[in-house]
C-alpha cells in the first residue's frame, strides 16, 4: 500500500510539473502583438502570418528562388542581441541577389505557422523555397548566414576536373562530398545528384562531382580516395586533422547514398531539437547532451562550452553523437538524466537501452573531463543513474521533445 502511495505521489508531481511547464510556455506568447513594434527590424521586408498580400507568409515561402526567413517575436527579449548580425547579413545577402525576410510570430494567427514550419525556439532561421522550409543549424552571424544563402543560390554541386581542384575543394569546406565517377556510371551519378539536391539545405556539406579518370587516379595515389569509382566524404576537424570516409559503389550495393552522407556528415555538435532528434535516434549511438544556459548573459560561457564539446566529439566520431540543449527548451529534462536543474553547463549521456549517465556537476566541463567521462562509459566503467533519484522516470523520446 505504501509503495502504491509513493507511485501516486510521484505521478501527481509529474502532472503538476507538466502543467506548470505548459502554463509557463503559453504565458510567453503575447495574445496579440500587432500594435507593438517588431523586435527585429533587419531584413528586406516584414512578412505577416495572415492575409493574402504578396508579403504574407503563405506567399513568401513559396518563392521559387528561395528566401532566408528570420523568425522572432516581441515576447523574445534576447532576440534583440542578434539584430546587428541580421542587419549586416541582410546587406550581404542583397548583394548576392537573395532576400532576407523577417516575421514576428506573435499573436494567435501565428500559432499554426509555428507548428507548420517547425519553430521550437527563438530566434530561428529557415530557408524556404517552393513552400518548404528547412531549419538552419549554423551560427547566426553575418558571415555564416551570407555563406549559407550563397550556397543555396548556387547549383547543388560543383564539377572538378583535376586533383588540384579536388584538394582546394576539400580544404575549403568543413565537410565535403566528392564523387569520383566515370561517364558510364549513369545511375550512380543520378543518385549523387539527387543526394546533393536533397542535402543542399545542410549548411556545412558541399558536393563535387569528378568524372576525370586522371584526377581520380591522382587522388587514389595520394590516398585522398580509396578506389575509382567511389564516394569520398572528407571532414576537416577542429584540431587540424582530417577524417575521410569512403563508399565503394559496388554493383548490387543497397546502401542509400543520401542516408550514408547524412550520417557521416552530421555536425560534430548540433543543437538538440525535435526536428533532428529522430535523425540522431536512427543512428543507434549513445548521445552526449550538454545543457546550456540560454540567456544572453551566458552566451560567452555557452560558446566556450560548445567549443570544448566539439573537440570531444571529434575524438569519438562514429562511436557517439553529441548535442547541446538550451535551458529554455529542455531545462526540465535535466532531472530525467540525473542532473540537478539550473547548473550550467552540465553534461549527461542518454543511451538506446534507456540508461542515463551524468557527469558530476562539481567537475569543470572541459574537453579533458568530457573525454575521460566518455572513455569510461565506452569501457563499461560507469554506473547508470538510478531511477530512484529521478523525479519523473521518463525516457527522453522524440515524441517528448
Amino acid at each position: 500500500a505504501m509503495s502504491r502511495t509513493w507511485q501516486l505521489l510521484i505521478g501527481i508531481l509529474c502532472l503538476l510539473h507538466a502543467l506548470c511547464s505548459t502554463i509557463q510556455a503559453s504565458a510567453t506568447v503575447a495574445p496579440d502583438a500587432s500594435d507593438q513594434p517588431p523586435v527585429m527590424s533587419a531584413g528586406h521586408m516584414n512578412a505577416s502570418c495572415s492575409g493574402k498580400s504578396s508579403t504574407s507568409l503563405p506567399k513568401v515561402i513559396k518563392s521559387k528562388k528561395g528566401i532566408l526567413l528570420g523568425i522572432t517575436a516581441t515576447s523574445c527579449r534576447h532576440c534583440r542581441s542578434f539584430e546587428p548580425h541580421y542587419a549586416e547579413a541582410a546587406d550581404s545577402i542583397k548583394e548576392l541577389g537573395g532576400k532576407f525576410v523577417r516575421v514576428d510570430m506573435d499573436g494567435r494567427s501565428c500559432q499554426d505557422w509555428r507548428e507548420r514550419i517547425g519553430v521550437e525556439g527563438l530566434p530561428a532561421i529557415k530557408w524556404c523555397k517552393k513552400g518548404k522550409c528547412f531549419h538552419y543549424h549554423g551560427k547566426q552571424t553575418a558571415p555564416e548566414l551570407s555563406a549559407f544563402v550563397a550556397k543555396q543560390l548556387k547549383p547543388p554541386f560543383e564539377t572538378g576536373n583535376s586533383f588540384d581542384s579536388v584538394k582546394s575543394f576539400m580544404n575549403a569546406h568543413d565537410v565535403s562530398v566528392v564523387a569520383f565517377l566515370s561517364e558510364s556510371d549513369e545511375d550512380d551519378f543520378e543518385d549523387f545528384k539527387d543526394s546533393a539536391k536533397m542535402l543542399q539545405a545542410r549548411h556545412n556539406v558541399f558536393f563535387m562531382a569528378v568524372q576525370s579518370k586522371k584526377a581520380a587516379e591522382a587522388a587514389v595515389q595520394a590516398e585522398w580516395a580509396e578506389r575509382f569509382p567511389c564516394i569520398v566524404l572528407s571532414r576537416n576537424l577542429p584540431s587540424g586533422g582530417v577524417k575521410r570516409s569512403y563508399l565503394s559503389l559496388a554493383e548490387g550495393s543497397e546502401t542509400s547514398l543520401s542516408k550514408w552522407i547524412s550520417s557521416k556528415s552530421l555536425l560534430l555538435v548540433d543543437e538538440l531539437t525535435g526536428e533532428n532528434f529522430k535523425m540522431y535516434e536512427d543512428l543507434r549511438l549513445p548521445m552526449g547532451i550538454m545543457f546550456l544556459n540560454s540567456s544572453s548573459e551566458a552566451s560567452d560561457a555557452s560558446a566556450k562550452a560548445i567549443a570544448e564539446l566539439e573537440l570531444t566529439a571529434a575524438h569519438f566520431l562514429d562511436k557517439m553523437v553529441f548535442v547541446w540543449a538550451s535551458s529554455e527548451s529542455f531545462g526540465s529534462r535535466m532531472v530525467t538524466l540525473g542532473l540537478k536543474p539550473n547548473i550550467f553547463p552540465s553534461f549527461a549521456l542518454n543511451t538506446m537501452d534507456g540508461h542515463r549517465y551524468a557527469l558530476d556537476q562539481d567537475v569543470s566541463v572541459t574537453q579533458f573531463s568530457l573525454r575521460k567521462f566518455c572513455d569510461s562509459f565506452l569501457k563499461g566503467q560507469l554506473e547508470p543513474v538510478e531511477v530512484s533519484v529521478i523525479l519523473c522516470p521518463l525516457p527522453i523520446q522524440a515524441s517528448q521533445l
